[in-house]
């Protein structure tokens, strides 16, 4: 998403211009939550801690990757340098946050 949110912006500007300026555009998706499965390279992760809002990255992955290449995931986000809390709160805390009813 990172990479994309440009490309449609520009996309959604040919279609319809807008009075908002296409950066505008592109902060929206800062506020989308992603999940870590769909960044499993430590580059990749680092380029969604630079986009992403704060506590809206989640670990998880779906079918296939979350059967072949958990072990994969956890390894990377482990190998990632980043602060015990940051890797807690991507691991449980910021979804706990999300789904307030978890929370038990």
């Amino acid at each position: 998403m990172p990479y994309a949110s440009h490309r449609f912006a520009e996309l959604a500007y040919v279609f319809r211009p807008m009075p908002q300026s296409r950066l505008t555009f592109c902060r929206v998706f800062e506020h989308f939550y992603f999940r870590h499965g769909a960044f499993i390279e430590s580059s990749s992760i680092a380029s969604l801690e630079a986009f992403a809002e704060h506590g809206h990255i989640l670990f998880g992955a779906d079918f296939p990757l979350h059967v072949v290449g958990r072990r994969h995931l956890h390894r990377n986000l482990d190998a990632y340098e980043m602060t015990p809390a940051e890797k807690a709160a991507i691991n449980r805390g910021n979804a706990l946050a999300l789904f307030e009813r978890l929370h038990g």
